[in-house]
C-alpha cells in the first residue's frame, strides 16, 4: 500500500512538472516575436536594397545601350553639327536653350539625322529623329521611361575640314532611376565617338 502511495504521489508530481508555466509562455512568446521581428525587418531591408540595385543597374544599362545606339551612327556619319558650338554648321536652329544638346549630321544613308535632349513634366529623355533638329520634343525617344536623363551635352572637335583630323563627338551624360528612394542619384558617362568619314 505505501508502494502505491508512493507510486501516485511520484506520477502526481511527474504531472504537475510536465507543463510550461504561464511566466515561460510569455518569455518564450517574447523571444520568438523578437526574433521575428529582427528576422523581417532584415528580409525588408534586403528587398529594399535589392530593388534600388535593380534600378541602378536598369538605368546604367539603358544609357550605355542609348550610347551605343548613337555611336553606331555617329562612326559612319559626316557634317556634323552641335548646335551654338560651330560655325561649321550653317543656320543656327533657333531654339537656343538647347545649345549643346543637340547633334545634327548626315549617317551612311545620308540621311540628316537628330540626336537631342527633351524633357516633358521634368523627366529627361533622348531622343532621335530625322531632320535639322526643331522637332526636338516630338521626336522618337530612345531611352526607356523607367530613366529619367538630367542632362546630355554633345562636344564636337576636329570637324573643320582644315583641321585634318577626323570630326570628334565627346558625348556626356547623366541618368537616374525613376525609383523615389534613387530619384537624387545620377550616373555620368561619357563617351567620344570619332568619324570613320574624313572631313577634308
Amino acid at each position: 500500500m505505501i508502494n502505491l502511495e508512493k507510486k501516485q504521489k511520484t506520477e502526481s508530481q511527474m504531472v504537475k512538472k510536465a507543463g510550461f508555466t504561464l511566466v515561460e509562455l510569455l518569455i518564450a512568446i517574447g523571444l520568438f516575436s523578437t526574433i521575428v521581428t529582427i528576422g523581417v525587418g532584415g528580409f525588408a531591408r534586403a528587398l529594399r536594397t535589392q530593388r534600388q540595385a535593380t534600378a541602378l543597374l536598369a538605368a546604367n544599362s539603358n544609357i550605355s545601350l542609348s550610347l551605343e545606339q548613337m555611336a553606331r551612327e555617329i562612326r559612319t556619319g559626316y557634317d556634323f553639327c552641335v548646335n551654338g558650338s560651330s560655325t561649321d554648321c550653317g543656320a543656327p536652329i533657333p531654339d537656343t536653350s538647347n545649345s549643346f544638346r543637340t547633334l545634327v549630321f548626315n549617317n551612311a544613308q545620308k540621311q540628316m539625322v537628330t540626336y537631342c535632349y527633351a524633357a516633358t513634366s521634368g523627366i529627361g529623355r533622348i531622343e532621335r529623329g530625322l531632320g535639322n533638329g526643331s522637332g526636338c520634343g516630338n521626336y522618337q525617344a530612345i531611352t526607356a521611361d523607367n530613366v529619367n536623363i538630367r542632362y546630355l551635352t554633345f562636344v564636337l572637335s576636329g570637324n573643320m575640314p582644315t583641321d585634318s583630323y577626323p570630326p570628334r563627338i565627346t558625348i556626356l551624360a547623366g541618368v537616374s532611376p525613376r525609383e523615389s528612394a534613387l530619384s537624387s542619384t545620377t550616373i555620368n558617362i561619357q563617351t567620344t565617338v570619332s568619324s570613320r568619314v574624313s572631313d577634308g
